[in-house]
C-alpha cells in the first residue's frame, strides 16, 4: 500500500478529498477483513520528505490535496479505517483521480 500510494504521489496525480460514507466508525468490524483501524499518520513522499496535504484546511467535498512541508496539522493526519484512506480533518475518504 505504501509503495503504491508512492508511485502515485510521484507521477504527480490530482487528488481528491470525497464525502465520508455513514458508519464509518464501524467500517473496520464491518469489512469483515479483521483489518484494525490505524491511528493518524502522516504520509510522507520518499521523493522529497513532504507530507499529503489538504489544500487550505478545505474540509468539504472535492478538496484539493498537495505534498507539502509537514507542519503536523490534521490536514496532514491520515489513517486507514480498515477499507479507505481517510483524512483526520474530515473524515473523508482519499480518492485518487488522474
Amino acid at each position: 500500500m505504501r509503495r503504491a500510494l508512492g508511485a502515485v504521489l510521484t507521477a504527480g496525480a490530482s487528488m481528491a478529498v470525497l464525502m465520508a460514507g455513514p458508519g464509518m466508525a464501524n467500517a473496520a468490524t464491518a469489512s469483515g477483513a479483521g483489518a484494525q483501524a490505524s491511528a493518524p499518520t502522516a504520509i510522507r513522499s520518499d521523493l522529497n520528505g513532504k507530507c499529503l496535504d489538504i489544500r487550505g484546511y478545505n474540509p468539504n467535498n472535492g478538496a484539493q490535496t498537495q505534498t507539502w512541508d509537514c507542519l503536523n496539522g490534521a490536514n496532514q493526519h491520515w489513517y486507514w479505517d480498515g477499507r479507505m484512506i481517510r483524512s483526520d480533518l474530515n473524515n473523508k475518504c482519499l480518492d485518487v483521480t488522474g
